[in-house]
């Protein structure tokens, strides 16, 4: 927690300038910018690290709903294969009826853009004593 003097007028808290007051400033963590997944079996004497960079997968996610946005719109038969196909996995994944891929990549998008903002942490860390197998999955 940082104090000290505000020199200018506190909108917000309605302080003046030069008196005594505490504030707490709220810094943002840094983004993640790799996600990692870490892989370790019984037989494997090291930890397998597979690193995937955040912005690269951000992109590629991006320009994929993109892509096939505009492959839609010229082609509308395959859009309408596309739609039938999905249709076809509404038993495997519930969801609503106007459910297209390109919602689907908007939405992996998203929630790798917000898990990224959350900064360094680990999503996922499972491990089996006695077999020695484990797998982490590590936003870094």
């Amino acid at each position: 927690m940082l104090t000290g003097n505000i020199h200018v007028r506190d909108f917000c808290n309605g302080v003046e300038s030069g008196t005594q007051a505490r504030r707490l400033f709220h810094v943002p963590p840094v983004p993640s910018f790799f996600i990692i997944f870490t892989l370790k079996l019984p037989h494997m004497r090291f930890a397998v690290p597979i690193v995937i960079p955040l912005f690269i997968l951000e992109d590629l996610l991006e320009s994929t709903a993109s892509a096939v946005r505009i492959v839609g719109f010229f082609v509308p038969s395959l859009r309408r294969k596309v739609k039938r196909s999905m249709r076809n996995l509404k038993d495997v994944f519930p969801c609503s009826e106007d459910f297209d891929i390109t919602v689907a990549l908007d939405v992996a998008f998203k929630l790798v853009r917000g898990l990224r903002s959350y900064g360094r942490f680990t999503l996922l860390e499972v491990s089996e004593g006695s077999s020695g197998v484990s797998i982490a999955v590590r936003f870094v």
